[in-house]
C-alpha cells in the first residue's frame, strides 16, 4: 500500500512540474527587408560599423541594431535573405554562418506592411 501511494505521489509531482514548464521557444522564419547605416551620435570607433536592419517576422517588422566588427563586411548586402530567428523581449537571436547563436538588440518594431504578392504567374499575365 505504501509503495502504491509513493508511486502515485511521484506521478502527481511529475505531472505538476511538467504542466508548469514553459514551452520551449521556437525559431521562426524571418526576412531581412532592408539594411541602413545607423546614425551615430558622439565619438565612435570608425573601424566598427553599425547598421539598422529591418527584419520581417510574421506580421511584425523589427528594427535591430547590428554591429559589424572591424575587418568584417557583408550585412549591407543581405537584404532579401531568409533566416531563422528567435524573437525575445528585447533581442532577436539568430545563427550566423558558422552556426553560432548571436543576439542583436531590438530598437523598434511596428506592424509589417501587407504583402502585395500576386498569385498570377507570368504565363497567366500574358493571357489577359
Amino acid at each position: 500500500m505504501r509503495k502504491q501511494l509513493a508511486i502515485l505521489i511521484l506521478c502527481l509531482a511529475a505531472t505538476l512540474s511538467a504542466a508548469q514548464t514553459p514551452a520551449p521557444s521556437k525559431f521562426e522564419r524571418g526576412t531581412i527587408m532592408s539594411v541602413k547605416p545607423h546614425p551615430e551620435t558622439g565619438a565612435t570607433d570608425p573601424s566598427v560599423e553599425r547598421f539598422d536592419v529591418d527584419v520581417k517576422v510574421k506580421n511584425t517588422m523589427y528594427t535591430v541594431l547590428f554591429t559589424q566588427g572591424a575587418g568584417r563586411y557583408g550585412i549591407q548586402y543581405r537584404a532579401g535573405l531568409d533566416l531563422f530567428v528567435l524573437v525575445k523581449d528585447k533581442t532577436i537571436a539568430y545563427n550566423d554562418l558558422l552556426g553560432e547563436t548571436r543576439e542583436v538588440p531590438i530598437i523598434g518594431h511596428k506592424p509589417a506592411p501587407p504583402s502585395n504578392r500576386n498569385n498570377k504567374t507570368v504565363a497567366d499575365q500574358g493571357k489577359q
